[in-house]
């Protein structure tokens, strides 16, 4: 009888297992497709100072500051990125790496390998800029919850090391 019960417990998980395999396969795969209509190719056009002539002053100072003039205007960026996270502030820091892409209006994609779990993120703060292929982007990060508080708990770190602007 006990024999019974374990051979049907293993048959179970092994069902269990598989079954979540193949919803995951399925589901990289979908994020996949998402990410591929995402990656769409720029217009040719280039960025310059007459573009931002007639912005306000501040909005055209960050745009120069940006966007290098000649710099071809990408409708995405891919990003790559490395760092670390916590889900509380007595565990471990655990490394993390992810992959991203935003193309705006259409939406974004980002994939990471590091724990698992829902996360929200509440505020973050940009601690490096670095440029890429002509644009000047934040590419050192960290993100918390109760942001601008003393309850402020790092819980996100990160460095970007590759933009692909398309």
């Amino acid at each position: 009888m006990i024999i019974k019960l374990l051979l049907v417990f293993g048959v179970l998980i092994v069902v269990a297992l598989t079954t979540l395999a193949i919803l995951r396969r399925r589901d990289d795969r979908k994020v996949d497709g998402i990410w591929q209509s995402l990656e769409v190719t720029s217009a040719h056009q280039v960025f310059t100072e007459d573009m931002v002539s007639d912005l306000p002053g501040p909005a055209r100072r960050y745009l120069l500051h940006a966007i290098r003039p000649d710099t071809p205007l990408a409708s995405s960026v891919s990003l790559e990125m490395r760092g670390t996270m916590r889900l509380k502030p007595e565990q471990e820091w655990m490394p993390m790496k992810a992959r991203q892409i935003l193309a705006p209006p259409k939406g974004f994609v980002w994939r990471a390998e590091a724990g698992n779990g829902l996360m929200r993120f509440s505020g973050g703060q940009v601690q490096e800029e670095r440029s890429f292929g002509g644009y000047t982007i934040p590419s050192k990060v960290g993100v918390g919850w109760w942001i601008g508080t003393d309850r402020y708990f790092e819980f996100f770190r990160a460095q970007v090391e590759d933009a692909v602007f398309r």
